[in-house]
């Protein structure tokens, strides 16, 4: 079962799950590329070559399209990490249940920006250095100040969101379990 999809381009794309798979025909055909050996949560990548994985195995980094995977350093805060959002080379952020942490040294040394005792944060997304989303739940939460502090911006009224993306600073959606898609604009 796949956990986690990313398209690069209109053409290229990346499949996650208990393996790693890539298309370069718009998803026409895919091949298999890696073996996890355990489930990948979620993928994000910066271009068709520089990649990070995060899930059961924990960290993991590639910089030649999925091919192979390097262990990359995981934060000690960091059980069953269920999201991550790579900025840039060095900036990223990963989501796993009751805590978000953040890198600004590419995955040396991480730093928890937010932790709560009865939260799911879930999925995570930049859309500058100071300005992200983050599901937790039912709601959608928002920074402007790179995760130091946060906001409730939408809430939901069942279900909970699973799902978060920006392709721009003004145009965004939010999928919840039940199938409901919340779009900003």
């Amino acid at each position: 079962a796949l956990s986690d999809v990313y398209c690069v381009n209109n053409t290229v794309a990346y499949a996650s799950g208990l393996t790693f798979w890539k298309t370069t025909d718009g998803g026409t055909t895919w091949v298999n590329l890696f073996d996890f050996g355990s489930r990948a949560a979620a993928i994000h990548f910066l271009n068709e070559m520089n990649g990070w994985a995060v899930g059961d195995f924990g960290f993991r980094k590639t910089t030649n399209g999925g091919i192979s995977w390097q262990p990359v350093s995981i934060p000690p805060s960091t059980r069953n990490p269920v999201s991550l959002f790579i900025a840039d080379i060095n900036r990223g952020y990963i989501a796993s249940g009751e805590i978000v942490d953040k890198t600004t040294d590419g995955g040396l040394n991480w730093t928890p920006i937010l932790s709560s005792g009865n939260s799911f944060y879930h999925d995570i997304h930049f859309i500058s250095e100071s300005i992200g989303y983050l599901t937790d739940g039912r709601f959608v939460l928002k920074t402007t100040d790179g995760g130091t502090t946060w906001q409730k911006v939408v809430r939901l009224g069942q279900g909970f969101f699973i799902e978060l993306h920006f392709t721009d600073a003004n145009h965004g959606w939010a999928a919840s379990d039940n199938g409901l898609v919340v779009r900003y604009q």
